[in-house]
């Protein structure tokens, strides 16, 4: 998706997620390879309790797992300021509430959209393009994985919430709110 989009403008890649996290680690392999530039977003665990309160507050019906993935796009979503956002993918099917908050960050999920219809039969097709353009296999091949775990959010708020004694609901959401 990012080669498509870089033909139609300039493009920074933004990736978020706490220090040696699969994702960061990642975007350092896409910077060597491809052509557009790589802004890496790293979180302390505090940043990813903050944001996933906020989150908590903006949609409080998002389910804990949604929070926990949408974490990595907010923390993009500061540090780029307005404008769209671009993203290769959002976790396994979205809830209303999910689909919602996305658009309330002005995300937009191309390749979601165009495989509506079924989970993820892209990843061949990725798998398949990704050979053809001679990129490393680890491009095409990668596991599959949520945002909040490529990220290491979900690890960081775990830590957070077993450093507070809390369970990790609990730390999310302080108050609840139903």
């Amino acid at each position: 998706m990012a080669a498509v989009a870089r033909k139609r403008g300039d493009l920074t890649c933004l990736v978020a997620g706490v220090d040696a996290a699969p994702d960061l680690e990642a975007s350092r392999l896409a910077e060597a390879y491809l052509d557009y530039r790589v802004e890496r977003v790293v979180l302390t665990g505090t940043a990813c309790v903050r944001l996933a309160r906020r989150i908590a507050d903006e949609a409080p019906s998002l389910a804990l797992a949604e929070i926990i993935d949408l974490v990595p796009l907010v923390a993009v979503r500061e540090r780029a300021g307005g404008g769209d956002l671009l993203s290769g993918c959002v976790p396994g099917r979205p809830s209303t509430e999910a689909r919602a908050y996305l658009r309330v960050l002005r995300v937009r999920a191309p390749l979601e959209a165009a495989f509506a219809v079924q989970v993820h039969p892209h990843r061949r097709l990725l798998s398949e393009a990704a050979d053809l353009l001679g990129l490393p296999r680890t491009f095409g091949h990668a596991r599959p994985r949520r945002p909040g775990r490529g990220s290491g959010v979900e690890r960081a708020l775990r830590a957070a919430a077993r450093d507070q004694g809390a369970p990790l609901a609990r730390l999310v959401r302080p108050v609840d709110s139903h």
